[in-house]
C-alpha cells in the first residue's frame, strides 16, 4: 500500500549536496516524490511502501553528505498522489525563516585526484569542485542556495558540465559551483602596475616568481593572500617591512602533512585538524632545525600552518618550499577581496598579482585553531566555520549583538540557534569598521533578520556601541565585556543554567565603575553574575599608549611597589627609559590620561618588560607571548602575592610582593626564563586559591576560564588540569575564541535572557 511522507530538514543542508543526496537515496529505495531547497531548510515529499519510507528517513540521518549537519528532521504523513519518479523541484522562497548555508570547504580527495590526473578533463583546473567541496558562504548572494544566487551565475556551464549537473549518478549532480576549463572562472597574472603578463601557465610563472624571492598577491577563496618563500629570509623580511607587520607571526601554507612534519611537531589529532574540510591555520610547535627562516615568527615557539584548500593553492605548492600565506591587507585593515581594491592597496607590497574573475561576496580571513588538551580550540573563527550555527539549550527572542572593539564579530540569535559572523577586525580601523557595517547589512538581509533588541558593549565610545545606539531597534541592551566572555563560553557549551565561578582575564573591558577591567572573577547564574574578585587597580600611564608600550606598565607596577624611590633600583629597564620617567611620574601622580586598570594582560606586559623581553608591542599580545615563550623550569615555585578585600568586600589580588620578588631575583642575576615560569605559576596559584575560597563559601564546583589571557597555552592547560584534579568541572572556549572574537555570542545570550526575564515579570 502506497503512503506519502512530508519531511522538513533543517541544519546545514544547503550548499552541501543535500538535494542530490536525497535524489539518489530515493532512487535506491524506488520511491517517487520531490525535494526542494527553501530558505527554511530542505523540504521533501516522498511516496512508496511504508517500510521503504522508514528506511529512507533513517538513511537521511545516517548517511548524509560529509559537509551536512542535520539539526531537525520532522515527518508527517499526507495523502498519496499519482506521480512517477523522483525529481528536484525549483527552490522555494520562505523568507520568514532562517537559512543555514554551509561554509566554504577545502578541495575534497576526489577532486584532488582529478586535479593531478593528466587524463582527466579537469587536470590542473584551478577552480575544481563538486558537491563535497569548494566555495559556499563566500560566493552566496541570496537564499535559497542556487547557482543564480551566487557569483557563479556569471559563468554559463558548458554542455559537458551541464550534463554532469543533470546526471543523478554524477558526483557533480546539482553542484552549483560546477565548471571546467571551458566555462569556469579564469586566472590572470599582472605586475604591480597592473600590466598584464600573458602566459599560458600563470601558476607556473607565480611559482617561478616565488622561488626568485618575489612577493605575490594571490586571490583565493575569501580574499587575497600575500605570499613569499618562507625559507627565504630576505623575502620574508621584505614582506614584513612593506606590510608594516612588526614582529607578528606569519601563517604558512605547506604542500602536505609530510612537509608539515618536517618543520613542526604534528600528532594525530593535529593532523586531523589540518586535514579538516575547514582547513584552518593550526598552531604547532616548531622544530628548531626546520628550513623555515626565523623571520616568519620571531621569538615564538609555534608556527601557524595550513594545508592547501583550493586548487590554486595545490598547484602553487607543487615542488615548492613552505610559503608564507598571510592576509592581503595593510597592517590591521580588513582583508581585501576585490581586484580593483587589491591593486590600489597592495601594489606597494606585492611584486605580482594572481587574480581571477569570480567575485567574492563575503570576505573571510583564514580561521586559526589549535589542539589543547586533545580538543580543538578556535582562536579566530572565520573561513570554513562561518556560517555554521551554534546550538543553544533554550529558545530566545531574536537578538543582534554587535560585539566589541577588537577582533570584532557580530552575532544573530534566534530561537535555539546563534550565527556568529566571520572575523571582522579591529573597529578603530576605518576599513574594518566599514567591513563590519557591510557584513551586518548583508547577513541581516540574508537572514531576513528583525531583532527584538540589539546588544552592545558597556563602553559608551566604542564604534559598535555608537552604531547600536543609532539603530531603529526597540531595545538596546548594554552588556559588560567580561560577563559577555563568560556567557559566550557557557553558551557554546550549552550550559546556560549552571551556577559558576567565572575567571575572565584579558586586556581591557569597560567597568561600571569607569575603570578598565581585565582581571575579573564573577559568581552566579546567568544572567545574574556578581563580581566577587579582581586584580588590584593600577594607573595606566598614557592610556592606550601604555598598551602599545609595556615599559609604561612596568614603571607603574614598580612605582606602586617601591614608592617614589623606585628610580634608584638597579634595573636595565629604568636605565633605558630614564629620560622619560619624570613624565611618567607626572602622569601617574596627577592622574593625567592614566585611567585605573585591573587588567591581567597589563600585568603580563609589565613583567615581560621588567625582564627585558619586550618593551614595545608591535602587535596585540606580543609582550605576553614573548613572556610565555621565554619560560624554563615550568615546575618552579610561585611568587608571593596578597589576597585581601576591597571596599565592596570583593577579593582583591595585590601583586606588590610578586613585583618585589621579581626585582630581587633580577638583581641576583636569575635567568629571565626562570622568572617567567615562576610568574606563570603565580597566576595559576592565585586562580586556584580564589576558586577554592569561593567554592568553600558557596559550594559551587563549576568554573569558567575565558578571555584573551587564556590563549596562553601553559596557563590554560596547567590551570584546567589542576582545577580538574581538585574536583572542579571546567568550561573553556572551544567552538568560539577565548578572545574578543567570542563576546558577541555572550552579548546576544545575556541580552536575550535579560529580555525574557523582564517579559516574565
Amino acid at each position: 500500500m502506497q503512503k506519502r511522507y512530508q519531511l522538513h530538514v533543517t541544519g546545514v543542508v544547503q550548499a552541501v549536496g543535500f538535494r542530490p543526496f536525497v535524489f539518489k537515496l530515493a532512487a535506491q529505495h524506488s520511491l517517487s516524490g520531490w525535494v526542494s531547497n527553501g530558505s527554511d531548510g530542505v523540504r521533501i515529499e516522498v511516496q512508496g511502501p511504508e517500510s521503504r519510507l522508514k528506511n529512507f528517513s533513517q538513511a537521511i540521518r545516517q548517511s548524509s553528505p560529509r559537509l551536512a549537519r542535520i539539526d531537525q528532521l520532522t515527518c508527517r504523513q499526507i495523502p498519496p498522489v499519482h506521480e512517477k519518479g523522483f525529481r528536484i523541484e525549483p527552490s522555494q522562497d520562505r523568507s520568514a525563516h532562517h537559512p543555514v548555508i554551509g561554509p566554504d570547504a577545502a578541495v575534497c580527495p576526489a577532486c584532488r585526484h582529478e586535479l593531478f590526473d593528466p587524463d582527466d578533463r579537469r587536470f590542473a583546473h584551478p577552480f575544481i569542485s563538486c558537491v563535497d567541496c569548494g566555495p559556499r558562504y563566500t560566493i552566496i548572494e541570496a537564499v535559497p542556495y542556487d547557482r543564480e544566487k551566487t557569483s557563479m551565475k556569471a559563468f554559463d556551464p558548458c554542455p559537458a558540465c551541464l550534463a554532469e549537473y543533470t546526471s543523478p549518478g554524477d558526483r557533480r549532480f546539482h553542484s552549483q559551483t560546477n565548471c571546467c576549463w571551458d566555462c569556469g572562472p579564469k586566472l590572470s597574472l599582472y605586475d604591480n602596475r597592473r600590466n598584464s603578463i600573458r602566459a599560458q601557465e600563470p601558476i607556473q610563472n607565480v611559482r617561478r616568481f616565488l622561488k626568485a624571492g618575489k612577493i605575490v598577491a594571490i586571490k583565493g577563496l575569501g580574499g587575497f593572500h600575500l605570499a613569499c618563500d618562507a625559507t627565504n629570509a630576505s623575502a620574508v623580511a621584505q614582506l614584513r617591512r612593506r606590510k608594516g607587520r612588526g614582529h607578528k607571526p606569519f601563517a604558512l601554507m605547506v604542500a602536505s602533512l609530510d612537509q608539515a612534519s618536517q618543520i613542526c611537531q604534528v600528532d594525530d589529532r593535529q593532523a586531523q585538524l589540518l586535514n579538516d574540510p575547514a582547513s584552518p591555520i593550526v598552531l604547532l610547535p616548531r622544530l628548531l632545525d626546520s628550513c623555515v627562516c626565523d623571520q616568519v615568527a620571531p621569538n615564538n615557539n609555534y608556527l601557524g600552518l595550513m594545508l592547501p584548500y583550493t586548487a590554486i593553492h595545490h598547484l602553487l605548492l607543487l615542488d615548492s618550499p613552505p610559503l608564507v600565506m598571510t592576509s592581503g591587507n595593510i597592517a590591521e585593515e580588513a582583508i581585501i577581496a576585490d581586484n580593483d581594491q587589491a591593486f590600489a592597496k597592495l601594489s606597494t607590497i606585492a611584486d605580482y598579482f594572481l587574480t581571477h574573475d569570480r567575485a567574492i561576496r563575503y570576505r573571510c580571513d583564514d580561521s586559526v585553531a589549535r589542539i589543547i588538551d586533545g580538543q580543538t580550540q578556535l582562536l579566530r573563527r572565520s573561513r570554513g566555520y562561518t556560517p555554521q550555527l551554534i546550538d543553544l539549550p533554550a529558545k530566545f527572542p531574536p537578538i543582534l549583538a554587535v560585539g566589541g572593539q577588537m577582533k570584532n564579530t557580530i552575532c544573530f540569535l534566534k530561537d535555539d540557534k546563534a550565527l556568529l559572523s566571520q572575523h571582522l577586525g579591529d573597529m578603530d580601523n576605518p576599513q574594518a569598521y566599514e567591513f563590519f557595517q557591510q557584513t551586518l547589512e548583508h547577513l541581516g538581509d540574508l537572514l531576513s533578520f528583525e531583532p527584538a533588541g540589539v546588544a552592545h558593549d558597556l563602553h559608551p565610545h566604542y564604534q559598535t556601541t555608537e552604531f547600536a545606539q543609532a539603530m531603529s531597534v526597540p531595545r538596546k541592551i548594554p552588556i559588560q565585556h567580561h560577563q559577555a566572555h563568560i556567557a559566550g563560553c557557557l553558551a557554546a557549551h550549552q550550559a546556560l543554567d549552571e551556577q559558576i565561578i567565572g575567571l575572565s582575564f584579558d586586556g581591557s573591558g569597560f567597568g561600571p565603575d569607569n575603570c578598565v577591567w581585565g582581571g575579573e572573577v564573577f559568581l552566579g547564574r546567568l544572567p545574574e553574575l556578581r563580581r566577587v574578585a579582581h586584580f588590584d587597580y593600577l594607573p595606566l600611564p598614557g592610556s592606550e599608549l601604555a598598551v602599545k608600550e609595556p615599559w609604561r606598565m612596568a614603571v607603574s607596577y614598580l612605582k606602586k611597589a617601591f614608592g617614589p624611590d623606585y628610580r634608584k633600583l638597579p634595573l636595565p629597564l629604568l636605565e633605558e627609559f630614564s629620560s622619560k620617567l619624570a613624565g611618567i611620574d607626572k602622569l601617574i601622580d596627577r592622574r593625567i590620561n592614566s585611567p585605573l586598570t585591573s587588567s591581567c594582560a597589563r600585568l603580563f606586559d609589565a613583567v615581560s618588560s621588567l625582564l627585558g623581553l619586550c618593551h614595545f608591542n608591535t602587535f596585540e599580545g606580543e609582550a605576553a607571548i614573548t613572556l610565555e615563550m621565554a619560560m624554563t623550569d615550568c615546575d618552579s615555585q610561585p611568587y608571593p602575592y596578597t589576597l585581601g578585600r576591597d571596599d565592596r568586600d570583593c577579593y582583591l589580588a595585590d601583586f606588590t610582593p610578586t613585583i618585589k620578588a621579581i626585582v630581587d631575583e633580577l638583581s641576583q642575576g636569575l635567568a629571565p626564563g626562570l622568572i617567567a615560569a615562576r610568574f606563570h605559576r603565580t597566576i595559576i596559584q592565585l586562580c586556584l586559591d580564589l576558586v577554592a575560597a569561593l567554592a568553600a563559601d558557596t559550594g559551587i564546583t563549576k568554573v569558567v576560564i575565558t578571555g584573551g589571557v587564556f590563549q596562553n597555552n601553559f596557563l590554560h592547560c596547567r590551570l584546567k588540569r589542576l582545577l580538574a584534579q581538585a574536583g572542579f568541572d571546567v568550561y573553556a572556549n572551544s567552538l568560539t575564541p577565548p578572545n574578543d572574537g567570542g563576546i558577541s555570542l555572550g552579548q546576544a545570550v545575556l541580552a536575550a535572557m535579560m529580555l525574557q526575564s523582564k517579559d516574565h515579570k
